[in-house]
């Protein structure tokens, strides 16, 4: 895609999260502000913190491939997740009172300093094979402007994680995670409208007879075990924690995690129904292209860049999220537990970045 118009509205896309991302790095003057945004984040950018960190590839890409080939039953990853990140505002109060930072400083205080090591790099490990995960979600994103082997591709969105994870940590992420939610929601409004006009009524009772509709396919092993493997998931991570642990208040927590979880749940379904569209219309293509061309051939050029950028940013703050959450682990429970050497906050800083 060479387009101008495509071309153009991808880039200011980006540059706006930029900008928001310059703005972010002034305001971070401590450490503090760089891991949990010095426990200042509003609702608005708590949802934007949960939403950035949990909607990548998976949730959009993976959903619309899943969709392509089994139905409504893709849905399961973000209405658990989504499920999920609503009951993480349920607890909030109970999170805040703790008084920690990351999750094994939580699982150190009931278990012990041995037990919080152990955590730190099992959840480290785990967060890193979804970072892999977001990697290969953006290959498609990426190959529209280039051509080449894919471990090379693979460095574009390295390189973009690794810049907005310095763009201001934890704060940057919380404010391009806001932004990118709302751009979410545009796009997915606009897309569920375009459908809604486009898909006619008797796809709907062919998709019915055809089991298209349902939300368990054996074969596929997509059931209801796989949304709630999702809860344990996100009670088990970091990068969703930390946006409690960083919220001003119970209330703003509760209130943020509640709309991140509508939104995480809209975004499925609308990524689920261009899969089930695109499997109409264009059978021919590999499943994991069903969203990345639903775009591409059935949008103006000027929307196709946009919807790219949005979803590439998606992906990339998903990654930059994780990798901020591991370097936040690896720094507070073990490094800063074994050795005095970074302790001032300037190289508290440093080594967080």
């Amino acid at each position: 895609m060479s387009s101008i118009g495509f071309l153009l509205s991808f880039l200011a896309v980006l540059m706006c999260t930029v900008v928001a991302g310059v703005v972010a790095k002034r305001a971070v003057r401590r450490s503090s502000d760089f891991s949990n945004a010095g426990g200042s984040l509003s609702a608005g950018m708590v949802a934007g913190a949960l939403v950035g960190g949990f909607v990548g590839g998976t949730s959009i890409v993976g959903t619309g491939e899943l969709a392509f080939q089994y139905g409504l039953a893709s849905i399961w990853f973000t209405l658990g997740g989504g499920v999920a990140v609503m009951l993480l505002g349920l607890f909030a109060n109970r999170f805040i009172r703790m008084r920690v930072e990351t999750l094994p400083e939580l699982v150190g205080g009931q278990y012990g300093r041995r037990s919080q090591l152990g955590a730190s790099l099992f959840l480290s490990l785990g967060m890193f094979i979804q970072v892999i995960a977001q990697l290969l979600a953006a290959l498609p994103f990426v190959t529209v402007f280039w051509k080449g082997p894919l471990v090379v591709m693979a460095l574009i969105p390295s390189f973009l994680i690794f810049a907005y994870v310095l763009a201001g940590g934890f704060m940057g992420a919380s404010i391009v995670g806001t932004l990118k939610t709302a751009m979410l929601v545009l796009l997915l409004v606009g897309t569920g409208a375009w459908l809604w006009w486009q898909v006619s009524g008797d796809s709907y009772i062919r998709w019915w007879g055809e089991g298209r509709f349902t939300l368990t396919v054996p074969e596929a092993g997509i059931g209801w075990a796989q949304g709630a493997a999702m809860i344990v998931g996100i009670f088990s991570t970091q990068a969703y924690l930390q946006p409690i642990f960083a919220s001003r208040s119970a209330a703003d927590a509760r209130t943020g995690a509640v709309t991140a979880g509508v939104v995480i749940i809209l975004i499925g379904l609308v990524s689920a129904w261009i899969g089930m569209y695109m499997h109409d219309t264009h059978p021919q293509l590999s499943p994991r292209e069903a969203v990345p061309q639903f775009f591409l051939l059935h949008s103006p050029t000027w929307l196709a860049g946009g919807a790219y950028a949005v979803i590439l940013l998606s992906v990339v703050m998903t990654g930059a999220a994780l990798t901020l959450s591991i370097a936040t682990i690896l720094n507070r429970d073990v490094i800063q537990k074994y050795t005095d050497r970074f302790r001032s906050d300037k190289k508290n800083l440093a080594l967080d970045c």
